[in-house]
């Protein structure tokens, strides 16, 4: 399961490093959602791909946590094709 999260503007470096240390001792994975950007909110935005049995808990943590805006699982997608493109991979 994938959560994501967003840091608070005021929020510190080193409480971003906690909060991502918690996860990451947690998650399989947790990566910014926009490593390369300059802005600061896109900065702030964070994934976190998680085993689901430990995903209330983890979203749970984060929500609670003055350092994160928001935390949420990420919303299920689909992907819809154009018809030319689904012929082509028939």
């Amino acid at each position: 399961m994938m959560l994501q999260f967003k840091f608070r503007e005021q929020t510190s470096p080193k409480d971003r490093d906690r909060v991502v240390k918690q996860m990451q001792e947690r998650a399989v994975r947790v990566e910014r959602l926009f490593p390369a950007a300059d802005d600061l909110e896109l900065a702030a935005l964070y994934a976190v791909l998680i085993d689901n049995k430990r995903a209330a808990a983890a979203l749970r943590l984060l929500s609670q946590d003055d350092a994160v805006e928001y935390a949420e699982r990420e919303a299920p997608r689909k992907l819809q094709l154009p018809r030319e493109l689904k012929r082509k991979a028939s």
